[in-house]
């Protein structure tokens, strides 16, 4: 029976015919693919000043491809959260020759236990950093495998039926060598741009690579032992490059993004601290994810008294999962480290939080919190050194509590102060019990020409008080003031005990 995967956040792309994909790739196909398309890789990075040497040896053991030297831009993109299917690249790569004539393609590149595949489409017409839609991908579909094209379909469906948006890239040199067995690439003057600001439009060079990049692409990596036993002899020194090139892309990325955000001058007037509010939702409340758009419209009309929308906001939604850790303090089970966890985007955060300090006639909450965020994936030695590292700082044992699913609709405010607030809608589910809280969290200050207040934390949980009896006032009945935390719910509704 003929299976269709139905598109239902694309009204104008009605179905995906899954027949129709596999009848493409049921035709016969060579016994063994050619390197370009599915390979094991080796990467290593090479000083300039051998290059020379370099371009000497490998000719005598392979032929240089009669594109050598062509000119390469590679977009990556991911959806507006930075997701993107699991072991995979999303990019469109753009081959430039020495006489301006330039090709591109949209490919999708896979990793599995260390073997390559890349798919790829002719991707004619593109223009550089453009968002790329559904209807995008759905007119090169004929050229992926089913599964891998509806694994993307998923990935953007999921991140609230996200577009891809450009996030960073390479341009460099390319050099070619190759056999039927094994091939070399060598790439020089590699510069890196990230796209930031809105709809991710601003591009900002972010960093060159000092050196030059040497691939060997082969079926059995040990057949490259001759090219690098003949490296070696003439004193070329290889640095084999252990970093994955996922990380190694974010980490540049991100550490762009917080020195630009350094430079919006937004003080934060309590370094160290959390400062939030909270508000538990009635769970018989049809879809609470809607109250955070009303918010938002509310504060665009200026209905909202001494609150406004900043200039480009919008609302967005994460869904993330988070590890819950504790701690004993005198017999009492409390919270010591959360671990923000989002393996399609690759990032996760350590949060280590110290007790809740409410402040007086009032529900908001001031702790002391530790905040990293970080590239890669939470698992294995990483997530083992980490909770070493941890436990040595605490002097205490980690105890892990469980695990929640969270679901995160969010939009921000300033308050006629020049403070920035996230108000967000927060599901947290874990098997069958739920918890759906509003949180309304400080972020900083813009710079302005005001007395200082005499108590900044008192101040600020007045501005959250505010826009909290705005939120209860047009929810009536609906919401109320809370002072939980998502580990006190877990740990009071779970049926296990937790015991020294």
């Amino acid at each position: 029976m003929q299976k269709t995967i139905v598109n239902s956040f694309a009204p104008h792309i009605l179905e995906i015919d899954m027949e129709e994909i596999k009848e493409v790739h049921s035709r016969e196909k060579p016994a063994r693919e050619p390197l370009f398309i599915r390979r094991l890789e080796a990467q290593y990075r090479l000083a300039m000043n051998d290059l020379a040497v370099v371009r000497d040896v490998l000719p005598r053991i392979l032929s240089e491809e009669p594109f050598s030297g062509q000119a390469i831009d590679t977009i990556y993109y991911a959806t507006e959260n930075f997701r993107m299917p699991t072991r995979s690249f999303i990019r469109v790569r753009i081959y430039r020759t020495l006489d301006e004539s330039e090709r591109s393609f949209f490919e999708i590149k896979r990793s599995h236990e260390g073997e390559i595949v890349k798919y790829y489409s002719p991707f004619p017409f593109y223009q550089k950093g453009q968002i790329i839609t559904l209807t995008n991908i759905n007119s090169l579909k004929e050229s992926f495998d089913p599964e891998v094209i509806q694994e993307l379909f998923l990935c953007m469906q999921n991140d609230n039926k996200s577009a891809l948006y450009p996030f960073i890239k390479t341009t460099s040199k390319r050099l070619y060598f190759g056999s039927d067995k094994l091939r070399a690439t060598i790439d020089t003057n590699q510069q890196y741009i990230g796209y930031y600001g809105r709809g991710r439009s601003e591009p900002y060079i972010i960093g060159e690579e000092e050196g030059a990049r040497l691939e060997l692409k082969a079926d059995d990596l040990k057949i490259t032992s001759e090219i690098i036993e003949n490296l070696a002899s003439e004193g070329v020194s290889l640095l084999p490059i252990q970093q994955s090139r996922k990380d190694h892309l974010q980490n540049l990325y991100f550490k762009m993004r917080s020195y630009l955000k350094q430079q919006e001058n937004l003080i934060d007037e309590a370094i160290g601290y959390e400062i939030e509010g909270k508000l538990q939702i009635d769970l018989t409340y049809g879809n609470p994810f809607t109250m955070i758009d009303q918010i938002l419209a509310n504060a665009a009309l200026g209905m909202i008294k001494n609150f406004s929308s900043p200039e480009g906001i919008t609302v967005r939604q994460v869904d993330s999962q988070l590890i819950l850790f504790g701690q004993f303090i005198n017999q009492q089970l409390e919270e010591a480290l959360i671990v923000v966890t989002d393996k399609l985007a690759n990032l996760y955060a350590l949060k280590r939080k110290l007790p809740v300090h409410p402040v007086r006639d009032s529900a908001v909450l001031i702790r002391p919190e530790q905040k990293k965020i970080l590239i890669g994936q939470f698992e294995g030695e990483n997530r083992r050194q980490h909770l070493e590292q941890i436990e040595h700082a605490i002097g205490d044992k980690l105890i892990e509590v469980g695990i929640v699913e969270k679901k995160k609709r969010f939009t921000t405010l300033m308050h006629k102060s020049g403070r920035f607030y996230d108000i967000s809608v927060d599901q947290s589910s874990s098997g069958q019990r739920r918890l759906v809280q509003w949180e309304i969290e400080y972020k900083g200050r813009k710079p302005i020409d005001t007395k200082e207040d005499a108590d900044i934390f008192q101040s600020i949980s007045d501005e959250i008080g505010e826009i909290s009896a705005y939120i209860q006032q047009l929810f009536p009945g609906v919401v109320e003031p809370t002072t939980l935390t998502k580990f006190e719910w877990f740990v009071k509704s779970s049926s296990q005990y937790f015991v020294l």
